[in-house]
């Protein structure tokens, strides 16, 4: 395990849904906040990581949902440069009860691109050396999502707010998961609850273009899965698949 940077939280109403549990586009805001916390302290000590002109773009975010945190409830969350290859960097987020009990499990895959030709670039050995793994080690892969054919007729428009982009006028990263788990969301929360969310960013939703929601359920072994997809008639912004599982109780 790479160097580990813990924070304690307990989020309350505005960071939670109707029904008290901690939302994941706030949970996602605080790891990146973590890990941005992480990388200033990591320039400190390692000036070359200030020296380079490239910039970490997020292409993939997966996280295992082992139990709902609740609204109140404090939790531990660790986060750490785990592995890399010479084109992704993984880093890992845990997230932990007051006993300990892990309540989450997150991964996320990032690339390195060159701002001065747009083209994603190999990621230095200096960064590499920060993390715990190797390629040569195993590295950890996602599985492709394959996806569904769409009903196009029951695509949801997409408001985006001003306040949902960033400073390079995408999208923030966070903001995708208010988008698929919306007030329209087509699973029956009172039956199923969530066990893992994976979201592939392609493109990115940019300022000023509209954007579509298409979604496909389908039925899988102990429950459903939820397929999306958010594009407009030119590009994918985004894949994303949720899988859900049957309550014991409702």
């Amino acid at each position: 395990m790479g160097r580990v940077r813990t924070g304690y939280y307990r989020l309350f109403a505005g960071g939670c849904d109707l029904k008290s549990n901690v939302k994941f586009n706030k949970l996602a805001e605080i790891f990146s906040q973590l890990a941005d916390e992480q990388v200033e302290e990591l320039k400190q000590e390692h000036p070359f990581l200030n020296q380079n002109e490239s910039r970490w773009i997020l292409v993939r975010y997966n996280i295992e949902v082992k139990k709902m945190i609740a609204m109140g409830e404090l939790i531990k969350i660790s986060t750490y440069q785990s592995s890399y290859s010479k084109y992704v960097c993984i880093r890992d987020y845990i997230v932990q009860d007051e006993s300990g009990a892990i309540l989450m499990f997150a991964q996320c895959q990032w690339v390195m691109r060159n701002e001065a030709n747009g083209k994603i670039c190999a990621i230095p050995q200096e960064y590499a050396a920060l993390s715990s793994k190797r390629e040569a080690e195993g590295f950890p892969t996602l599985a492709k999502i394959h996806e569904p054919e769409y009903p196009k007729e029951a695509a949801l428009d997409l408001q985006t707010r001003f306040y949902d982009y960033d400073f390079n006028g995408h999208v923030n990263n966070s903001v995708y998961f208010s988008y698929i788990l919306n007030e329209q969301f087509p699973i029956d929360l009172h039956r199923y609850q969530i066990k893992n969310i994976d979201i592939n960013y392609k493109s990115g939703m940019v300022f000023g273009k509209t954007y579509h929601l298409l979604t496909q359920e389908v039925e899988e072994e102990g429950g459903i899965a939820l397929y999306q997809k958010i594009c407009n008639d030119s590009d994918i912004a985004a894949v994303m698949i949720t899988h859900w599982t049957e309550k014991t109780t409702i």
